[in-house]
């Protein structure tokens, strides 16, 4: 009976310790729910996003360039702003021009198919040289022909190194273009045109 009692002690005192060993298991965490793992996990994320670098902020530039108002008698200005490119800015504003308005109820101001052939900016003149497209597609009439004429020269005077414009056609200076206004010689900015 001695025996049996001294088994029982034994055994309790094995339980007891095993239970106490479960309850202070060397400071360990008690097992985290999920929602805290995702929050841990979201943090860990949004660290490592402030290390990473980051590709630099594409540069841009702002052209102001004109269009046709509504109806086609004036110039209205749009700012437009386009990310920098390695040619020059008068590239640029020519793309913009044959590109249209965008959203703004305005008018075309290069006809339809013509082509840029050269561009060339020296001693403050712009020297612009078409396709023939831009004489043979373009809509007519004195004001249309204003209206094409002075949205480029007066896009262009925008630029700060850029007075005059000069155009051709297929590499010709012709008197007249259009029929209606003269581009035999550079042509300076027209704020008469203006809206």
């Amino acid at each position: 009976m001695k025996k049996q009692g001294l088994w029982i002690i034994i055994v309790v005192f094995l339980i007891g310790g095993l239970l106490l060993s479960g309850c202070t298991s060397g400071g360990s965490e008690p097992p985290k729910t999920p929602a805290e793992q995702g929050q841990q996990s979201k943090t860990r994320d949004e660290i490592q996003g402030q290390n990473t670098p980051q590709p630099p902020a594409e540069k841009t530039v702002k052209l102001v360039v004109y269009f046709p108002d509504e109806q086609g008698n004036r110039l209205v200005p749009v700012t437009k702003v386009v990310p920098q490119q390695d040619k020059p800015l008068a590239e640029q504003v020519i793309e913009e021009l044959i590109k249209g308005p965008g959203p703004a109820s305005l008018g075309e101001a290069i006809p339809n198919g013509a082509k840029l052939l050269s561009l060339e900016v020296k001693d403050g003149i712009a020297y612009v040289n078409w396709s023939k497209e831009f004489q043979t597609n373009h809509w007519g009439g004195s004001t249309g022909d204003s209206n094409t004429i002075y949205s480029i020269v007066n896009s262009f005077t925008e630029l700060p190194d850029i007075k005059k414009v000069q155009f051709l056609l297929e590499g010709k200076v012709e008197e007249s273009i259009f029929g209606h206004v003269g581009t035999g010689e550079p042509l300076g900015r027209n704020e008469e045109i203006l809206k």
